[in-house]
């Protein structure tokens, strides 16, 4: 939940045209779906800082991948492992 004293809010979207499966590591550029994160960081200057990240879902084209879809990580920003209360599930 995100507090609602002052705070910065920064708006993205992530453009690569392709994105690597995590599991099996095939490149796709066939996207499944799109969606909103919002993130939180750390206060900057005093100020909570909401990141909101536009990304999207792309379909796992590989046979040997028993993952179908993935989302879109920003190095750096995102992370799947890190998501909070997120469950690996396929």
């Amino acid at each position: 939940m995100f507090s609602r004293g002052p705070s910065v809010r920064i708006e993205g979207s992530a453009k690569a045209d392709k994105a690597v499966c995590p599991d099996c590591g095939v490149s796709s550029a066939r996207v499944h779906s799109r969606y909103q994160r919002r993130l939180c960081d750390a206060a900057a200057g005093g100020q909570e800082v909401l990141v909101e990240l536009r990304v999207r879902r792309f379909f796992c084209d590989s046979s040997c991948c028993e993952r179908k879809t993935f989302a879109e990580q920003v190095p750096g920003l995102t992370d799947f492992a890190t998501r909070r209360g997120h469950t690996r599930s396929r």
